[in-house]
Parts: structure tokens; sequence; C-alpha cells
């Protein structure tokens, strides 16, 4: 349910503002299958692991918004997710978009 709404808000403000989408249920992730990208792709956790860059994660959907998958899963999601790297990126995101769903 949570990610369905996700995904259906940022689609709507999609028609009016710059919006990215962030899965950061690194768990149980959906929102890639549900926007048909490949399960598993580079995303968040990736980015947080300095694995992979961020501009090589973050999709571009048709709906009209960007999307950013939650990664490959990693062993300590709730740790990733309270650090200063995630914080940072957020900040550094909002420069470049108007809303940024979670």
């Amino acid at each position: 349910g949570k990610s369905t709404v996700a995904i259906n808000l940022a689609a709507a403000l999609a028609q009016m503002e710059r919006v990215l989408l962030i899965d950061a249920d690194m768990r149980r992730p959906s929102v890639a299958a549900a926007l048909a990208l490949p399960v598993n792709t580079s995303g968040l956790s990736d980015v947080l692991a300095h694995t992979a860059e961020l501009d090589a994660c973050v999709r571009k959907i048709d709906a009209g918004f960007d999307v950013l998958p939650a990664g490959t899963p990693p062993d300590n999601p709730q740790e990733m997710l309270s650090t200063l790297r995630f914080k940072t990126m957020v900040l550094g995101l909002s420069e470049h978009y108007d809303r940024i769903i979670i």
C-alpha cells in the first residue's frame, strides 16, 4: 500500500513539478518491480555504500518523474538511512527537485 501511494503521488505531482521517488525500503523493495525496472538494480543502498554513483542510479520514468530504486539489499538498511551521507544526498537532491518522496 505505501509504495502504491508513493508512486501515485509522484505521478500526480510530476504533472506540475520535478519529482524524485526514492525507494528506501531496502528490506523488501517494491517500487522497481511496480515500475517494471530491473529488480536489484543499483540504487540507494549502492550509493550509500559508495559502490555506485547517484547519477547512474536515478532512472527516468515515462510517468514524468525520476526514481532512485532501493538497490542491492544491504545487511544494515536502518544504519544506512541514519548516516550523514543519506542526509547530505537528500539535501543535494533538493536543489534539483521540487518534491522528493521517500
